[in-house]
């Protein structure tokens, strides 16, 4: 089976090459601009000391999005930088982006600024100036309209060029296509039914990503190998995974994992959080984001 995927891989891949193609950047849809928002203005309550209170539904409003509160809150405006800044890049939302702050009881914009996402942050205009507590609303315009880490593939052909005669062995090739996406079909479809099954007759196992996590029996599997996990590992992991994609503050998760113990020191949970990231290197997908100052945030994408 091996060789079989390996052969596919090396064909699918001259078939690729000799087609002609064109590919256009993804249009960032609605639904996931809105989730990275609502992140942004969890963040934002958090870091103004507001762990209770709602963000209420991020709303598309023409070209921008609003994101709304359930109560007035203050709050530090380079916090509001540096969160947007976070998650638009963990989220691949926007390169180039304006960010209005509007006072909702008297409608007056109180602040903004516009940024390219990889520019530096060493400069926040009216950081450390913390805005009274009032009813505010967000608005995020991307100015580009682009979703990163999309681009032209290098293969793609000039609309204006002139397609060469087909060949034999290009035919061929393309003969080939269906049989090897069939082959891929029947692989990985017997490989999900059998993990399917696993995980149906036994509810101890949590797929994270392309891990199999035993929570009972502390261990990972990935692709028939097997990862011991120690007792607090096996802990903190699942702590991440069940807050997937939200920031936990650093406190909580040494009151969640080690709890009254006492048995940790300053550095502890950083040892801990590099331990789970080699373990998890496996699957490029699953990232452990320290947010500094703040605790860590488990990425699943």
């Amino acid at each position: 089976m091996r060789r079989y995927l390996k052969m596919s891989c090396v064909l699918l891949l001259i078939v690729f090459c000799l087609t002609p193609s064109h590919s256009t950047p993804p249009e960032i849809t609605t639904s996931r601009t809105q989730a990275a928002l609502r992140k942004v203005g969890h963040q934002v309550l958090l870091l103004a000391g507001d762990s209770t209170s709602r963000v209420l539904s991020v709303e598309e409003a023409g070209d921008c999005y609003l994101i709304k509160f359930e109560k007035a809150f203050d709050f530090d405006p380079a916090n509001l930088v540096i969160s947007m800044n976070q998650v638009l890049k963990a989220d691949s939302i926007a390169q180039r982006y304006l960010v209005e702050v509007t006072d909702v009881t008297s409608g007056q914009l109180v602040y903004s600024y516009e940024k390219k996402l990889n520019t530096s942050l060493s400069e926040i205009p009216c950081g450390g100036r913390v805005l009274p507590e009032t009813a505010y609303q967000i608005s995020f315009t991307n100015l580009d309209g682009q979703q990163l880490g999309f681009a032209e593939t290098p293969f793609a052909l000039n609309a204006t060029s002139h397609t060469p005669p087909v060949s034999d062995t290009y035919l061929y090739f393309l003969l080939l296509i269906p049989i090897l996406l069939l082959g891929f079909w029947f692989f990985f479809k017997n490989k999900k039914t059998t993990d399917a099954a696993q995980l149906k007759t036994n509810p101890e196992l949590i797929p994270i990503g392309a891990f199999i996590f035993d929570k009972r029996n502390m261990v990972l599997s990935h692709q028939g190998e097997t990862i011991d996990l120690t007792s607090k590992e096996a802990d903190l992991l699942y702590l991440l995974y069940s807050a997937a994609n939200v920031t936990l503050e650093r406190e909580n998760m040494l009151k969640e994992v080690w709890g009254s113990e006492g048995d940790y020191v300053g550095r502890t949970l950083d040892v801990f959080i590099s331990k789970l990231r080699k373990k998890l290197a496996a699957d490029t997908n699953l990232k452990i984001i320290n947010i500094r100052g703040i605790g860590y945030r488990f990425v699943m994408n």
